[in-house]
């Protein structure tokens, strides 16, 4: 074991140390050593979840115990602040290192006990013992509503109230109920906690560690699983005590990153857009970052505030100006410090996530802009793979009203930042405050930047190409490619298309392999900018430009993995959009074989990424019927990889890009001779992964592909991908492919026969699709059919692709004579019945 960890063993001996000294009238000094020593062991431990599976039956029957009464009276009763620091560090451990494990069962039962204030715990257990450990003296009992609200008569840990409760958990903690759902009534305790302790909290040092250990347990929380108000409540608390205004520097910055971990919380975000809303969290974190610039306060007020901008973006508009005043205040100065130049770079952070938002123009509902920087892929086997997402449709139905702001605010923002405040962020010396200026053109949308107008947009392209010189740092050169990905796939840069590519392109030659991968990034958003036609320039291009273009991606797919997911992306569009001008050419030229084979080599020498994007760049070419005339060779090749990863690749994500590129062609003839093995391979897929349920390894193509347990959430929506590829490769078929496809019907007939009809069940209760729960329908009894879950990534299966499957094979079995009539009435019979309803 290497120095410095512990196991099993360390733990439990920890453990008995920690209960002896806390069980006992030991020193002050012993019950300070029992609690570091048992933060410590938990930080080390790796398997110190197993090491306390064995003493949570003694901490869940301490209640029982006639010891309770000591351990209790001798930890509420501790004067020592030092005391509960050590107290407060043992719960920082067990939330950083597992707090969603048997250990954080195990202890933090009885921290809450230890980590209160102890004037107020001290009163209340002279209330029910009569004397305080150790001096022997007594006192009258002096209680708060508010303590004897949450701790109880019994000097329990506080109870939320009873909205708070998590769904399944018991009022009492019992060693038998279920163990999330005893987490979850333990986070909801703690939360409790939290705002008890920093609400009565004296001492600074001990405020601090509170701090420590409440920014701890934000990361772990799940909220999407927890009752909603928890942290609301925990932060109401926190900035409560910056209206008394008394608390020192280290105090206030600790408890602003409480605030900051808020916006950032897994789950949490719609907790803490309602503290947002309902309090005067922005006023006062820009109060204080109008302090000395030096000071730390205000430099985590902003950090709090960037946080905070993410969440509710649509709130913070109402405070751009004075935030765009302290930026440009900061920015002001001609030999600025250190942490002058760390202020206004927080500071210009939070004007660039105001800048996120979504657009809507004015008096109207739908979203017209959105963020260029992100690229959805849908795995819908029914969609074209070569085609651009409606992104503004996604972005109507996802986004909410805390996060769109009208296209007037936009405008008024991004001129204001276009003139003048991104151009004094590049003239400063600091190089970090050049790279936030290039990441905050990212977040422009193409409404915005149309409307700004020809000379503004020149400033825009002047600024961004400006950073792109071999002399500029290497983090602003990347940043100034990935704004560059952003801006080329804006209609208006039809123009300026070649001079840009032309930049680009030079930069995948640099040392630095972060400029190189995110000058990849953006030459594949070109690519797909000329593929999807949404750039004027794809249909004015030369081939000379094309070639130029097809050698660097070509070159650059032999380099850094990073690099190459982003390179085969790039030459999938690339291949389709040659594909799509010269339909009918009897040649093809000598690159684009090359780019052929980098995606196949993409496929199958690739790490995982590269992999996936390889299967996403192979559907974009499957996409395009005319390559078969260009490049006959490439889909029968192309179609081969695809179904050995479908069938050998343990990796549920590549299987599921495989698959989805399975089902992008939408002609018969597409898939030639190898129309039977894509059947084959897709029902043995679906019959074989219910059993792949433990990690594994295995090699394919000289490739190490591991199962992991991480890879089995994805076993839902791989099971849908697959069941979709299947129905539509069915609903290709026709008569004549009967005699091609006799064998594989005639050994997979009941399992497509069972498939189809899970399809159909599936098409008849959309909500099972969702969850996988058995239920009886009104037309068929699916009991049996739907034990497992199938998850789709357009939501639901459409009726129409199990009706047109549903015919192919009526077809495929109809030319075959009388034998299989009874499979073609059931096919057909099944076709009519989800046809009545909805003849699409």
């Amino acid at each position: 074991m290497e120095r410095g960890e512990k196991g099993p063993c360390d733990a439990s001996d920890a453990l008995r140390a920690w209960l002896r000294a806390t069980g006992t009238h030991g020193s002050e000094a012993q019950v300070n050593k029992a609690y570091k020593e048992m933060a410590s062991t938990i930080a080390c431990a790796k398997e110190v979840s197993s090491a306390c599976l064995a003493w949570m039956p003694v901490f869940d029957g301490l209640s029982d115990r006639p010891r309770t009464k000591t351990v209790a009276t001798t930890a509420l009763h501790n004067q020592d602040a030092r005391t509960r620091i050590a107290a407060a560090n043992v719960v920082e451990a067990t939330f950083s290192s597992g707090g969603k494990s048997a250990f954080f069962a195990a202890t933090t039962k009885q921290i809450p006990r230890y980590i209160l204030d102890s004037e107020n715990n001290r009163d209340k257990e002279n209330h029910g013992a009569g004397r305080h450990a150790g001096d022997g003296n007594s006192s009258e009992c002096v209680q708060c509503a508010t303590s004897t609200q949450l701790r109880g008569e019994n000097c329990s840990p506080p109870s939320p109230p009873e909205k708070w409760r998590p769904k399944n958990a018991t009022q009492s903690s019992s060693a038998l109920s279920s163990p999330s759902a005893r987490l979850g009534s333990m986070f909801v305790e703690m939360h409790a906690v939290a705002a008890l302790a920093v609400s009565q909290e004296s001492e600074d040092d001990v405020l601090v560690a509170h701090g420590r250990w409440i920014q701890a347990m934000i990361k772990a929380a799940p909220y999407g699983r927890l009752p909603p108000g928890i942290l609301k409540h925990c932060l109401c608390a926190i900035m409560r005590r910056f209206d008394r205004g008394k608390d020192p520097v280290h105090v206030a910055c600790t408890l602003l990153a409480c605030v900051e971990a808020a916006g950032k919380a897994s789950g949490g975000k719609e907790d803490f857009c309602s503290f947002l809303h309902s309090s005067n969290t922005f006023q006062i974190m820009l109060e204080l970052s109008k302090g000395d610039e030096n000071s730390a306060v205000a430099c985590s007020a902003l950090q709090a505030l960037q946080s905070a901008s993410a969440c509710f973006p649509s709130l913070a508009f109402e405070h751009s100006a004075a935030v765009l005043e302290i930026v440009e205040r900061s920015l002001a100065a001609s030999h600025p410090s250190p942490a002058q130049s760390k202020f206004a770079n927080e500071a210009l952070k939070v004007v660039i996530e105001m800048s996120k938002a979504c657009v809507v123009a004015p008096h109207d509902d739908a979203v017209v802009g959105a963020r260029s920087d992100h690229t959805e892929i849908s795995l819908s086997s029914t969609a074209n793979l070569g085609q651009k997402r409606n992104c503004n449709a996604c972005l109507a139905s996802e986004h909410t009203w805390e996060n769109v702001v009208p296209i007037a605010q936009q405008h008024r923002l991004w001129q204001q930042l276009v003139d003048f405040t991104f151009p004094l962020a590049i003239r400063s010396p600091a190089t970090m405050l050049h790279t936030s200026a290039m990441v905050g053109f990212c977040t422009l949308h193409e409404q915005v930047f149309v409307d700004l107008g020809p000379c503004s947009q020149n400033k825009v392209v002047a600024t961004v190409t400006s950073q792109l010189d071999p002399s500029v740092q290497p983090s602003v050169r990347a940043a100034a490619c990935r704004a560059m990905g952003v801006l080329v796939s804006f209609s208006v840069f039809a123009n300026r298309l070649s001079d840009i590519t032309k930049l680009l392109i030079t930069q995948l030659d640099e040392e630095h392999v972060s400029v190189r991968i995110m000058a990849s990034w953006a030459l594949a958003n070109l690519c797909n900018a000329l593929n999807s036609g949404s750039n004027p320039a794809s249909s004015i291009i030369s081939l000379e430009f094309i070639e130029q273009l097809a050698d660097a991606l070509v070159a650059a797919a032999r380099g850094n993995d990073k690099v190459r997911a982003n390179v085969v992306r790039g030459v999938g569009y690339l291949v389709a959009f040659y594909v799509k001008l010269h339909p009918a050419g009897t040649s093809y030229p000598p690159w684009l074989p090359y780019c052929f084979d980098a995606l196949l080599s993409a496929v199958t020498t690739g790490n995982v990424k590269v992999q996936w994007n390889g299967c996403y760049a192979l559907g974009t070419v499957l996409g395009c019927s005319e390559v078969l005339h260009v490049l006959p060779y490439a889909v029968p090749s192309a179609t081969r990889i695809l179904m050995l990863l479908v069938r050998d690749c343990l990796n549920f994500k590549i299987r599921m890009h495989a698959a989805s590129a399975l089902g992008v062609p939408t002609r018969r003839e597409d898939f030639a001779e190898t129309y039977p093995d894509v059947l084959l391979v897709l029902t043995s897929a679906l019959e074989t992964i219910d059993a792949e349920d433990c990690p594994s390894t295995a090699f394919l193509g000289g490739i190490q592909h591991q199962t992991t347990y991480a890879d089995i959430k994805y076993k839902p929506m791989l099971r849908g991908q697959l069941l979709s590829t299947l129905l539509h490769a069915l609903s290709l078929g026709t008569s004549a492919d009967m005699k091609l496809v006799h064998d594989t019907l005639l050994r997979k007939a009941e399992t497509m026969e069972r498939f189809l009809d899970t399809a159909a069940a599936l098409c008849t209760t959309p909500e099972i699709a969702q969850g996988g729960i058995e239920k009886e329908t009104a037309s068929r009894p699916v009991s049996g059919l739907l034990k497992h879950t199938y998850t789709f990534v357009d939501g639901a299966l459409p009726r129409a692709l199990v009706v047109a499957a549903a015919r192919g094979l009526s077809a495929m079995y109809s030319s075959a004579g009388q034998v299989y009539q009874n499979r073609v009435d059931h096919f057909h019979e099944l076709a009519c019945s989800l046809n009545t309803n909805d003849p699409t």
